[in-house]
């Protein structure tokens, strides 16, 4: 029965890795340039309290991490708060070799390859349910759509993929791969396509769910691949070759391989991709050691150790802070930590004001975890300081003038210096008050001489008025007229006669 085999198999292979683990200690130890942005936590590893630990898979809201245990045919639940295991669950199977997890965290998929079923737990009750055959004899691995409708199973002995539907709970017929020892699966984003890797033939099958059939199968160039993880984006898959100790990027859209590429580990087996898409980490089951793949720079980080026996699978949690590794041989897992040494780009700083609050002082810098700052160098102008943890110039520059000095940030991964300048403005000074001054005399405008208008004629000679003025005239005497001289008067001399009396 293929299951015997596949145990033989895995025996030698641990054997092989037990026996190596003293010179994969050594090579570690003798690698100078070993990343330090991974590092194990300090409680790690940690039993899982199984035999042979082989599959993980983490939860959507990082809260528990699953741990299939090969040897002892049961489930361990990881507390990642709490950092303990709980007792394990019996799967109901036979030697469980893969385990994926419902996007809403619901259920758990577990494949038992002795026993050629799917058994599923309930998270909510902690229970599994009964044992569903998968169609084959022989399956190795599990993967889930984005939406939770369909489980991919592959079986590594009868070279075929069933597809599960959670709906029904039950199978389609098995589809035959195209290849005679499929071994791992992984599912696009949309659910449109399941990539199944073939570590006999050496070549990649992509199952096309439209249709329910595969298309014809690529050749990877490489001898055995072996695992597979899709981008978030769908755009590329990521392969491991374990006998190769080299790696493959396959285009979704162009259908073709990348150069195989050396990863520096043993035996490259476990294959995760972080949720920004950027960084790919492997585990290398025989050097107790696992890399990283920077796909910006298409290259391999230095190895580290993952402080365990037989590495053989890495899954991450959903904000990348740390990686959940499973170590066969030592029976635990190691939870590493993501760091990253810091990184300040601020390189200008803008003038300040003496006598005005700076505002323009925030430094531009990364690190995971988040470093704290000092000045370890020159000084800052009077009245600025350094906020130590946001990393921010800050206060009220008292005078003038200008200064240099050096930025420290430091967190666990390591530190980095910054050489800065900053120059304080004078206080702006205010214009010179002016008094008043009067209005300038304007001229009067002198009027032209506008002739007078001759009024109408009237037939009514106007009335004179007086100048007020003017003395008022003297009332002239009215004279009578004269009068012819009487009867018996001298008429001649003018001379009126004079009367006595």
């Amino acid at each position: 029965m293929i299951s015997s085999n596949l145990k033989v198999f895995r025996a030698a292979m641990l054997a092989a890795a037990a026996s190596f683990a003293v010179l994969s200690t050594g090579l570690a130890a003798q690698t100078a340039t070993a990343d330090t942005r991974y590092q194990p936590a300090p409680s790690s590893p940690v039993k899982t309290g199984g035999h042979s630990p082989i599959a993980l898979a983490v939860s959507p809201d990082g809260a528990h991490v699953y741990v299939a245990n090969f040897g002892s045919d049961d489930l361990s639940v990881f507390d990642t708060a709490a950092g303990t295991f709980g007792a394990p669950i019996k799967t109901g199977g036979s030697e469980p070799d893969g385990v994926a997890v419902s996007p809403d965290g619901v259920h758990v998929y577990v494949v038992n390859a002795n026993s050629g079923t799917l058994t599923v737990l309930d998270t909510v009750t902690g229970r599994f349910g009964a044992s569903i055959p998968t169609g084959g004899v022989d399956p190795t691995g599990v993967a889930v759509s984005a939406d939770g409708a369909h489980v991919f199973v592959v079986d590594h002995n009868s070279g075929d993929l069933a597809v599960f539907t959670t709906a029904t709970g039950t199978f389609a017929l098995p589809e035959k791969t195209g290849g005679d020892s499929p071994q791992g699966v992984t599912v696009s984003p949309d659910g449109a396509h399941a990539y199944v890797t073939d570590s006999g033939s050496g070549d990649l099958a992509i199952y096309d769910a439209a249709t329910g059939l595969f298309e014809p199968t690529l050749h990877s160039g490489c001898a055995n691949p072996t695992r597979a993880a899709i981008s978030p984006d769908g755009a590329h898959v990521y392969i491991t070759n374990i006998t190769s100790n080299d790696f493959q990027v396959f285009d979704t859209a162009t259908h073709t391989f990348s150069a195989p590429m050396p990863t520096g580990i043993d035996r490259p087996e476990g294959v995760a991709v972080s949720p920004d898409g950027q960084t790919v980490y492997v585990t290398g089951e025989n050097g107790n050691q696992m890399t990283a793949y920077s796909v910006d720079s298409a290259e391999f980080l230095p190895p580290w150790s993952t402080g365990g026996s037989a590495p053989t699978a890495v899954a991450v949690a959903p904000d990348a802070r740390q990686l959940y590794v499973t170590n066969e041989t030592s029976g635990d897992i190691t939870v590493i930590q993501r760091q990253e040494s810091p990184v300040i780009s601020t390189r200008m700083l803008p003038d300040a004001v003496a006598g005005s609050a700076y505002s323009g002082g925030q430094l531009a810098f990364t690190g995971d975890p988040a470093p704290a700052f000092s000045v370890v160098a020159g000084h800052l102008p009077d009245g600025l300081r350094i906020d130590t943890e946001a990393g921010a110039i800050v206060g009220i520059p008292t005078r003038a003038g200008h200064s240099s000095f050096t930025v420290a940030a430091t967190n666990d991964a390591g530190s980095t210096i910054r050489e800065l300048d900053l120059t304080i403005d004078p206080a702006a000074t205010p214009p010179p008050t002016v008094p008043p001054t009067d209005p300038p005399t304007v001229p009067p405008t002198t009027q032209p001489t506008v002739p007078p208008t001759t009024p109408p004629t009237s037939t009514t000679p106007p009335t004179a008025t007086p100048s007020p003025s003017a003395p008022a005239p003297e009332p002239r005497q009215s004279q009578s007229p004269t009068l012819p001289p009487a009867s018996g008067q001298a008429g001649q001399g003018g001379h009126l006669p004079e009367v006595d009396g």
